[in-house]
């Protein structure tokens, strides 16, 4: 009984303060994602807010799974996100890559070869996604993003098989006509930090 109470005592401590923190943050971009802790489904689109705990800093992530699988039956996922100070923009593929060059076109629009970051925290060695490095890169990208409809985006997988290194090109679709709802949210938490947007590395 002592330790049932002890929980719900902890939770709603918790409560209180996620509360606190969400009303007196600067970073919470729209009334509809306070306080913290919230996700909205924005079309295919999912905008999710969340709060570290710890530092009380506040980290927008909007998030799509691509319209189809990879050909190793993963779904890959373009994910924009900002933890205050940083905009990020990845697409996390769940295979294990076999390069950083990836090529990626919006609507009729020419196609764009670059390379981009790959790594995977838990397997440094068996990168799973990419991200967008080039600063003065996220930009570009976000408004063509924001004025298309899909998103064509390849990369080069390996096989999949041990002592195996051919690479397979492999191609996904993003639905993009959320995008800027979705996303909106995420560009907005990092305008106190616009100019990393533009900067060139």
């Amino acid at each position: 009984m002592i330790n049932c109470i002890s929980r719900w005592f902890s939770f709603f401590c918790l409560l209180i303060l996620l509360n606190d923190c969400s009303m007196g943050s600067q970073n919470t971009s729209s009334d509809l994602f306070s306080p913290a802790d919230q996700d909205a489904e924005i079309g295919s689109w999912t905008y999710s807010l969340r709060k570290d705990v710890v530092t009380d800093e506040i980290y927008n992530v909007a998030y799509e799974p691509a319209n189809d699988q990879n050909i190793n039956g993963q779904t890959p996922t373009l994910r924009v996100s900002c933890d205050g100070r940083t905009l990020d923009i990845e697409v996390q593929w769940g295979d294990n890559l076999g390069s950083d060059r990836v090529t990626y076109r919006f609507d009729n629009h020419p196609a764009i070869t670059e390379t981009w970051s790959e790594s995977d925290l838990n397997q440094p060695n068996q990168p799973t996604f990419v991200s967008l490095s080039k600063t003065s890169g996220k930009k570009p990208f976000l408004d063509l993003a924001a004025s298309s409809h899909i998103l064509l985006f390849r990369v080069r997988l390996l096989a999949g098989v041990p002592d195996d290194n051919t690479l397979y090109d492999d191609t996904v679709g993003f639905n993009l006509t959320d995008f800027e709802e979705a996303v909106g949210p995420v560009i907005q938490a990092c305008q106190a930090d616009s100019n990393k947007l533009n900067t060139t590395n």
